[in-house]
């Protein structure tokens, strides 16, 4: 396989690479469970150049002797087409070779049935890797837009016109471009220069990998489709874009409507679409705020690589690789029924719902009372609980992964634990998230208070929006968290992953807030 695909897949999968000249060397100890082969130009650090794809000159004979060896060895043959529709013909020989057959194109389907004879054909589009693309920065995003590709002029004349109708009303905005042709020379080099008009925001070429940095330098990525009756067929750099927090706006794709969502990508297609879109998103930070969010959501619970690879595994009868589901021990403490009511909507109201509670009872609660709360919880579908009296029980008490702080007297809305479920898929380096950027009410106003802190590493944020990572609870004075409104990790050299902004709603008082402003809150 190519060299970005591997690193797309091994973080959730022990890929070994196969060269044509060590076959037998790689698994004399052990045979593998499969032999994945996709259309690659060069593969394995160059190795396959020439041997899978259709070419004049003679291919040889390598991968008919991997499909050989494998078919002796009972290992069932995958491949997948990532160049549908467009080089299908260059692939399709040696498609024919395997025993299953995956293609970036959904509408391809019915065309390799008819050329291969079997029906062991599945569509498998792009997705994100967690371990490359995810919403983490260091700084915040100052920069506006960007497009980054190749202009094709006239060679291309619908690609020429959607582009147009994404770039000329970005200029205004602050475009910038990344050419991949910039600094190519050569007798066609004309042919891929932009116009005149662009060239002023021009800011060079970037390899992958630190285009994939820039991503989250900008508000907004411009995305156009060379392929638009696909259903499963759009550029990989939406779902990467999309899982970095990057609001994208796209010429019409019919895979990025039925896969993503219209609602989630800006399709458009005419210029005043463009600014339409780019305007809001620019100048109203609650509304990309939002769909930066609901992005990164749609990406992490269905479209990141261990999804495909499952997805695969599953087609062809091998053991499947579980998405890690966070187990929460949601740790409550409650003084009075006022906390107890309050805390049955949060718990009730929750999407995830792989949490067990602790409810630390206030000694002046009677006894008897402990009774009365529990078929209460017990009414709340999968609910389990344990009631103590005071925090040295906590620690011997905890089922979870992670010890999550849960305050009655505030808000949380029904994807609260759904996304610090999400973010244990990108989360690197901290074992407590929480949040710092937070909404907070007071009378009837609506206060966003210590912005700029979203996605960030850092030490410091409200006690009663952490989740703990269990092996790290030996470290921390429970107490405190059950006293204070912040914690402070700056003396424990500890770093905590602030997350977004919503979802929570910290309570200062008891005028109720109306409907319109808890929708900002709760998306």
């Amino acid at each position: 396989m190519d060299e970005f695909t591997y690193q797309c897949f091994a973080p959730d999968i022990d890929f070994i690479k196969v060269h044509p000249n060590n076959l037998e060397e790689k698994f004399q100890n052990k045979l593998p469970d499969g032999m994945f082969v996709e259309s690659a130009w060069n593969g394995n650090d160059g190795s396959w150049q020439y041997k899978i794809a259709k070419y004049d000159q003679n291919q040889g004979n390598d991968l008919s002797n991997l499909m050989s060896w494998s078919n002796k060895n009972c290992i069932p043959t995958i491949f997948w087409n990532k160049e549908d529709p467009p080089h299908y013909e260059r692939f399709i020989e040696n498609a024919k070779k395997f025993d299953f057959i995956f293609t970036s194109d959904a509408n391809s389907i019915n065309r390799y049935k008819k050329d291969v004879g079997h029906k062991r054909i599945y569509p498998l589009p792009f997705a994100a890797q967690p371990k490359i693309h995810n919403p983490i920065v260091e700084e915040q995003r100052k920069l506006n837009v960007c497009f980054s590709g190749t202009y094709y002029g006239d060679i291309f004349p619908e690609r020429k016109k959607d582009m147009e109708i994404l770039l000329k009303p970005s200029l205004e905005y602050g475009l910038h471009i990344y050419d991949r042709q910039f600094g190519v020379i050569g007798a066609n080099k004309n042919n891929y220069q932009f116009p005149e008009i662009y060239q002023p925001s021009i800011k060079g070429r970037l390899e992958y990998l630190e285009m994939v940095k820039h991503y989250k330098k900008y508000k907004v990525f411009l995305n156009v489709n060379s392929i638009k009756s696909s259903p499963t067929m759009f550029s990989r750099r939406v779902f990467e874009l999309l899982a970095s927090g990057t609001v994208v706006i796209s010429t019409y794709s019919k895979g990025i409507e039925e896969l993503l969502g219209n609602d989630l990508v800006l399709l458009s297609d005419s210029e005043a679409d463009t600014k339409k879109y780019l305007e809001k998103l620019i100048y109203d930070d609650f509304y990309w705020s939002e769909l930066s969010v609901k992005g990164i959501r749609k990406v992490f619970e269905f479209h990141t690589y261990n999804h495909r690879l499952n997805f695969i595994l599953e087609k062809c009868n091998l053991d499947l690789i579980p998405l890690r589901q966070p187990k929460f021990t949601l740790l409550v403490n409650v003084n009075d029924y006022s906390d107890i009511d309050k805390l049955k909507l949060i718990l009730s109201s929750q999407n995830y719902r792989n949490f067990n509670v602790i409810l630390l009872v206030d000694n002046e609660f009677q006894l008897s009372n402990q009774i009365k709360i529990w078929k209460i919880f017990q009414k709340i579908q999968n609910t389990n609980i344990k009631i103590l009296r005071n925090t040295d029980e906590i620690r011997n008490n905890i089922d979870g992964d992670y010890l999550a702080i849960i305050n009655p007297k505030d808000m949380y809305g029904p994807n609260y634990l759904r996304d610090y479920a999400l973010s244990v898929l990108y989360n690197k380096g901290s074992k407590i998230v929480g949040k710092t950027t937070h909404f907070h009410q007071t009378f009837t106003e609506l206060k966003l208070e210590n912005q700029g802190t979203e996605y960030m590493f850092g030490s410091k944020a409200l006690i009663s929006t952490l989740a703990i990572e269990k092996t790290l609870i030996g470290n921390i004075n429970l107490s405190n968290l059950l006293n204070f409104e912040w914690f402070d990790s700056s003396n424990k050299n500890i770093s905590i992953l602030s997350l977004d902004r919503f979802n929570y709603l910290k309570i200062s008082s008891s005028e109720q807030l109306n409907t319109e402003l808890l929708k900002k809150v709760f998306i």
